[in-house]
């Protein structure tokens, strides 16, 4: 069972919850839209799931730095150790940037 699951599996089973999907099933509205209501209405939740593991994304991200910059890692280094590294200063830039891009597009939601 997926988080995702798990977590809609618990909000169906308060007291009170409204699945808005079930409130307009058979509807034709296709707005985007809240996904739950809760404490009668007084409460509305947007549910936002990651479907890829951001980790993979990271990992990815420093293998390549390690092998562009060229880099050599003996065993396992810390996030830390990389950065601290003579002229590897602008991967922080990087890493901002990419954060301010991810957040960006999750406030367009």
């Amino acid at each position: 069972m997926t988080l995702k699951q798990r977590f809609e599996l618990f909000l169906t089973g308060l007291q009170g919850c409204e699945s808005i999907d079930a409130l307009l099933h058979g509807s034709n509205i296709t707005k985007k839209r809240a996904d739950y209501l809760l404490a009668s209405r007084a409460v509305i939740i947007e549910q936002k799931t990651l479907e890829v593991d951001p980790e993979t994304k990271a990992s990815q991200f420093f293998r390549d730095l390690i092998k562009r910059e060229r880099i050599v890692v003996l065993g396992r280094v810390g996030l830390n150790q990389i950065l601290g590294l003579p002229g590897i200063e602008w991967v922080i830039g990087e890493i901002i940037a990419r954060e301010k891009l991810v957040d960006s597009g999750l406030s367009a939601l």
